[in-house]
């Protein structure tokens, strides 16, 4: 049968509206974007496990932007929990390291152990990226106890390690750890161990370390890799137990000072345990062109390690070796333009060492706002671009440097650096504007939190009573060594000042060393009282000498006489030193201040505070706030 045109015509519309019913889902699919794509995933996720997945994918700002839909009244306590430690990770990725310290919940605060182990392992996080080592592997420990699965257990275990091989262990890393738990002091006097930073064979420092620590949770694995663990690139060593040359001038106009490096230099090598190297000591001469030929006579003579020599000029020289054949230490510094041989260590008592720990004491201790004050010399501009720096990485700031013309007098340098002209003139205008003269006094600047200025003693004794004649009496005041000799009782007009300056010079009974500066005090009378930092500067370079020929890493550090000794891979041998009093007894020190945040937990709410001097200076400004009690009249010159 054939069907009729009409017919036909009917069943190839139905045919063809069915394909079209068929086809239109497919073609709508085809056509999704991205963006509803993610809208999707968005309405069948939770929030925060959106966040999550969004962080985990390093979309940061997308991550952000969902955390701020949470509804947070809405949530119970442990999501409140992972809420906050969500915003501490997003602020973590942003760089804001004390932010996230801030957001971090207490992680007392969740029942949940897995929840509460995340939460300290971010917090190591936070306080690695803050420079905080000692507060990290703190943080690594407390997760461990926290941690049910042996394999999670061993990997906690290896980021422990992994913090204490790869960050400088400086001085301020090592006080950190000098009050921590027992299990914290354990893992890392077995890292310097294993990084060279503890005198002696390293077979015998393990033995000792557990027997102190038995039980550790590093006793086995960490303390054969610290026996096996090779030194980096960085790594200094001279022959163990080789002769060491000492090249020191013994005659000419420096050879007082260099007999009080050579007496300091035996004094401490005579109170060493057998076995010790043999000492030579050659005359380094006064022109600096022959100091080539006194290294070579000491090579050839066998030394395999040199200290030496002390003056500038002679340093200087030994920048013409492309590559020293054995470990030199200098007993001074190399000039700015000079390039420095490879082998060759720089140390000396650099006076930018104390304008350091000057400006480093005053910004932790809340008065970071600093007027300096130079002689005019050769080391004024180390001093300044030290100052500067430093400042800029503690958070506090040189207002201003003055400088002190020799034979100028000091009352007009210290009124500029004070800007009492500026004060005054502000009281001759109001004298004009008012036609009256109502009583005055000038008043320093407002902004200053701290003041500092380097000069030698007898300036120091007219520099330091000014200040306060001016005004400025109740800002601290630090000085270098060069304002100080020693001498006890302290002169009255130094009385009061913030001194920095090496731990030899510091009343520390208990020292190592101290018995042995006592001895010398005896022994050399008049020679010792004159020159008393450069029988400390020999004294530690024997340890400087003895701590190469056991091997010696950039960024490790140790104490000295001189202070807190670091090598820098650069090859300088930095001193980090602490701060004192003066005191008609001599110098009493101050506490050694660190940036720390103290957490404290409320309902689950935390609270950073940066540890402070406990009664910190206030600026002028602080001050005359508070001096201007109601029905007073203050005119704010």
């Amino acid at each position: 049968m054939i069907a009729s045109p009409r017919w036909a015509a009917a069943l190839s519309l139905l045919l063809v509206v069915a394909l079209l019913a068929g086809c239109g889902p497919a073609q709508r699919g085809r056509v999704q974007g991205p963006d509803a794509l993610e809208r999707g995933r968005a309405d069948q996720e939770a929030p925060m496990d959106r966040v999550e997945r969004l962080l985990g994918e390093g979309r940061i700002f997308e991550a952000e932007e969902a955390l701020a839909y949470v509804p947070v009244e809405t949530l119970n306590a442990r999501q409140r929990h992972r809420f906050r430690l969500l915003r501490a990770e997003l602020s973590l990725e942003a760089n804001t390291p004390l932010s996230a310290l801030r957001d971090l919940p207490d992680p007392n605060s969740t029942p949940d152990r897995a929840l509460a182990a995340r939460t300290e392992a971010l917090r190591a996080r936070i306080l690695e990226a803050m420079g905080d080592v000692a507060g990290a592997v703190a943080a690594l420990i407390t997760r461990e106890s926290l941690l049910d699965d042996r394999i999670a257990v061993s990997e906690n275990r290896d980021r422990i390690w992994g913090l204490l091989m790869e960050h400088r262990l400086e001085a301020q890393a090592q006080a950190g750890f000098s009050g921590a738990e027992r299990v914290a002091q354990g893992w890392f006097e077995l890292a310097l161990i294993a990084r060279g930073a503890v005198p002696g064979e390293k077979r015998a420092l393990l033995s000792s370390w557990r027997a102190r620590y038995p039980n550790h949770p590093a006793a086995v694995q960490r303390a054969q890799e610290a026996l096996q663990r090779r030194p980096d690139s960085s790594y200094v060593q001279a022959a163990m137990g080789g002769d060491i040359a000492i090249l020191l001038p013994e005659s000419g106009r420096f050879s007082t000072i260099a007999s009080s490096v050579r007496d300091g230099f035996i004094a401490a090598w005579q109170s060493r345990p057998e076995p010790k190297p043999r000492l030579r000591f050659y005359d380094s001469g006064e022109e600096a062109a022959a100091i080539g030929a006194v290294v070579d006579r000491a090579l050839a003579d066998g030394a395999q390690l040199i200290v030496g020599p002390l003056r500038k000029e002679h340093v200087n020289a030994l920048s013409r070796f492309g590559r020293l054949p054995v470990p030199v230490i200098a007993l001074n510094k190399l000039s700015d333009n000079a390039v420095p041989p490879r082998n060759l260590l720089q140390y000396g008592l650099a006076p930018e060492d104390e304008a350091r720990a000057a400006m480093r004491h005053a910004a932790r201790a809340g008065h970071g706002n600093m007027v300096a004050l130079l002689t005019n010399a050769d080391w004024s501009a180390r001093i300044t671009r030290t100052l500067q720096q430093t400042a800029e990485a503690e958070g506090g700031a040189i207002l201003e440097t003055r400088f002190i013309e020799q034979d100028s007098g000091f009352t007009e340098p210290v009124r500029m650096a004070l800007n009492i002209d500026a004060s005054q003139a502000r009281y001759d205008a109001l004298v004009r504007a008012l036609g009256t003269r109502p009583e005055f006094e000038a008043r320093p600047r407002g902004d200053a939190q701290s003041l500092f200025f380097v000069a030698r003693e007898q300036a120091a004794r007219q520099i330091a009573p000014r200040f306060a004649y001016f005004g400025a009496g109740e800002l601290p005041v630090y000085t270098t060594a060069l304002a100080w000799d020693g001498a006890i009782p302290v002169h009255e007009e130094l009385r009061g000042l913030r001194l920095c300056d090496m731990p030899w010079m510091m009343q520390q009974p208990d020292a190592e060393w101290a018995p042995l500066r006592a001895q010398l005090a005896e022994a050399q009378g008049a020679r010792f009282q004159r020159f008393p930092r450069l029988f400390a500067l020999g004294h530690d370079a024997l340890l400087l000498a003895l701590r190469v020929q056991q091997g010696w890493a950039s960024g490790e550090a140790f104490p000295g006489a001189t202070g807190f000794l670091q090598l820098r891979p650069d090859g300088h041998i930095e001193r980090e030193l602490g701060c004192a009093t003066l005191t008609a007894e001599g110098a009493e020190p101050l506490p050694m201040l660190q940036r720390e945040y103290t957490i404290e937990s409320d309902a689950g709410f935390v609270t950073i505070h940066e540890t402070r001097d406990p009664d910190p200076p206030r600026s002028r400004s602080d001050q005359r706030r508070q001096r201007n009690a109601p029905g007073t009249l203050d005119l704010g010159i």
